[in-house]
């Protein structure tokens, strides 16, 4: 996905500078951007994960690089922010089963830990952007 407005290069990159400040950072952790549209206005949400088999379980419809950290872009299409381009590529994952049953044939739920460390989000309104909030796992 190419990014149509600088704005947004400069909101990832103050993540990717707030991130590496956390002691779970690593050059792996990847990014996943939900747009949500609400009459005209967009509302966005980006949120750094350390598995990118989950993001991609999500079902995103596109993706970028900032800082050699990849972001993959889900939820609603706004034009003004990211332009498809070039060839579809199809992603492989792993799909977690978070479920089994066990020799008894019981039910086994597996316990897994929050793969979130830290949400931003935003408005998008008349093209311009507008501080919402920030939860952070980051000490």
């Amino acid at each position: 996905m190419k990014i149509e407005r600088i704005e947004i290069v400069y909101i990832l990159d103050s993540m990717i500078i707030s991130e590496k400040r956390c002691q779970y950072y690593d050059s792996n952790l990847v990014f996943s951007i939900n747009i949500r549209k609400s009459d005209s206005n967009y509302l966005i949400f980006i949120q750094s994960i350390n598995d990118k088999n989950i993001v991609l379980g999500l079902k995103p419809y596109g993706y970028t690089y900032c800082q050699n950290h990849l972001f993959f872009v889900r939820g609603d299409y706004c034009e003004n922010l990211f332009q498809k381009f070039g060839d579809k590529k199809i992603f492989k994952y792993l799909e977690y089963n978070v479920s089994s049953t066990n020799e008894k044939n019981e039910e086994v739920i597996y316990y897994y830990t929050d793969d979130s460390y830290t949400t931003w989000w935003f408005w998008y309104i008349n093209k311009k952007f507008f501080w919402g909030g920030k939860a952070s796992y980051c000490e």
